[in-house]
């Protein structure tokens, strides 16, 4: 017998062999370059005051887009396609499509 859908399942996604992106220790701090530059832009506020936010996000919620997301109703799929496109870790890989459609399962912390 099939089982009936649930509406609402938790997704873990562990990126154990670097397929999603580059984990080298290069890459993290273009990572909080995009997120930095993306707070500054969406939130009109100065790169000081973005890496003081990104931080805050990182430590109450475990991901700078769980706070954006919590906090000021930041769209994921959109967060995910600014802050990846010009960052070589991520621009070479083949996810857009597969992270953009899972992001509807990422649970907004209360």
């Amino acid at each position: 017998m099939p089982r009936e859908p649930q509406a609402r399942q938790r997704v873990w996604l562990l990126d154990l062999d670097n397929t999603l992106h580059d984990a080298s220790w290069r890459v993290f701090p273009l990572m909080n370059a995009e997120m930095t530059a993306f707070i500054e832009r969406h939130l009109g506020v100065d790169r000081h005051e973005a890496n003081r936010i990104r931080a805050h996000f990182w430590q109450r919620y475990g991901a700078t887009l769980l706070g954006l997301m919590h906090e000021h109703g930041v769209d994921a799929a959109q967060f995910l396609r600014v802050t990846s496109r010009r960052n070589p870790a991520t621009r070479s890989r083949h996810i857009s499509a597969s992270v953009t459609g899972a992001e509807e399962g990422l649970e907004r912390p209360c």
